[in-house]
């Protein structure tokens, strides 16, 4: 049988090839796309020097789209510009994947010497696991493959693992088994019975509270979902969202370690997360929100069954204010695992201190929509 370590390999990352090409050409670089995925592309890339001149946005969006103080182009007008690089910025999804396409071949068609750049969607914070640090942290990635409780797991972290290394996608796009949710409802939920509590811990706009809802509605699991955001700009989306479920509780607050009071990055959307003062260089991209311990929601609400848990890299902290709740009630648990680098071996490591008997059953699934690295999730079952 093959090892964890013959098994990933070290190959030339993508990434790199591509910001090594925009720092040394001389021509002049657009983005497609003025929505949040574009700016945060756009926020990372200036962080390695590299400058946007224009954006080009559907003619249909050209009157409402932002730019920033950058040059504005329809898609239409494009010919014009015959000689630049275009950067894809927006999440290419499956669902989109042959509108992007045939986007581009629309834009090549009227300019065929645009050359089109598209960064996958890899990274998020650009975080990723490189070559030297899988090999440096070998011993707590062999533990957590050992960990993982079936086959197709081990495939998955080590596709994983390539993808990271090579900034290529690859084959961990293809590894994803057959259901409609963001989360995989048949792992954590299947055990799921009546009268708890489940945690939606960054509830975003709703959308994984609301499939939680007909999932149990299906199984007749009467359960309260207590779903937590702190951003301010997805509350009242969320609140409206699942204002018709009498089982979903708001609750505008983060989920971390304990109670207080953090800071909180504003970045709408998805990417909103919690930073630690001392890491914040611009406050005025900052605000204080207020944070609750896992422990504390049960001693509020009562026991709690399941936790799914999406929160831009505090993942492991907020584990560590439920312990408590993690030995009385053993919760299953969906937890992203790829906010942060070490959170593939953290994550699972500790959960499986935590218990001395009736251990955890883990599993790694891809969950995502996206043809890119997103939504690694761990699952403890």
């Amino acid at each position: 049988m093959k090892t964890l370590l013959s098994s990933v390999t070290y190959q030339e990352n993508d990434y790199y090839v591509k910001i090594n090409h925009l720092l040394h050409s001389d021509k002049k670089i657009g983005v497609f796309g003025a929505g949040i995925y574009a700016k945060q592309l756009e926020s990372r890339l200036n962080k390695w020097g590299i400058l946007i001149d224009f954006c080009v946005v559907d003619d249909e969006y050209f009157d409402t789209a932002i730019s920033n103080g950058k040059e504005l182009v329809k898609l239409t007008q494009l010919k014009s510009y015959d000689d630049v690089i275009l950067i894809i910025g927006f999440e290419t999804i499956v669902e989109r994947e042959e509108f992007l396409k045939a986007k581009i071949n629309e834009i090549l068609l009227s300019a065929p010497n645009i050359e089109i750049m598209d960064f996958e969607n890899c990274y998020v914070d650009w975080d990723f696991i490189d070559y030297p640090f899988f090999l440096n942290h070998y011993e707590e990635f062999e533990t957590t493959y050992n960990l993982l409780a079936d086959d197709f797991s081990r495939r998955v972290m080590v596709e994983y693992l390539n993808a990271c290394i090579s900034g290529k996608a690859g084959d961990f796009c293809n590894l994803k088994t057959d259901h409609m949710h963001d989360y995989e409802h048949e792992l954590i939920f299947k055990n799921i019975v009546s009268g708890g509590v489940i945690l939606e811990c960054g509830a975003y706009n709703g959308k994984t509270a609301l499939e939680t809802a007909e999932t149990l509605e299906d199984k007749n699991i009467s359960a309260t979902i207590v779903a937590l955001e702190p951003d301010e700009s997805n509350i009242k989306i969320l609140n409206d969202n699942c204002k018709n479920y009498p089982n979903i509780v708001l609750e505008s607050k983060g989920v971390y370690s304990k109670d207080g009071i953090v800071y909180f990055c504003l970045l709408g959307g998805q990417a909103g997360k919690i930073t630690n003062i001392d890491e914040i260089e611009d406050m005025s991209q900052y605000t204080a929100v207020d944070v609750v311990s896992i422990d504390s929601l049960e001693k509020k609400y009562g026991p709690i069954t399941a936790v799914l848990m999406d929160i831009e890299g505090s993942e492991l902290e907020a584990l560590k204010g439920g312990i408590n709740v993690i030995k009385k009630y053993k919760p299953a648990l969906a937890i992203r695992a790829y906010h942060k680098k070490t959170d593939l071996f953290e994550i699972p490591m500790f959960l499986d201190s935590l218990l001395t008997q009736n251990k955890y059953k883990l599993y790694l699934r891809n969950n995502a929509n996206s043809r890119g690295i997103f939504d690694l999730t761990l699952y403890a079952v």
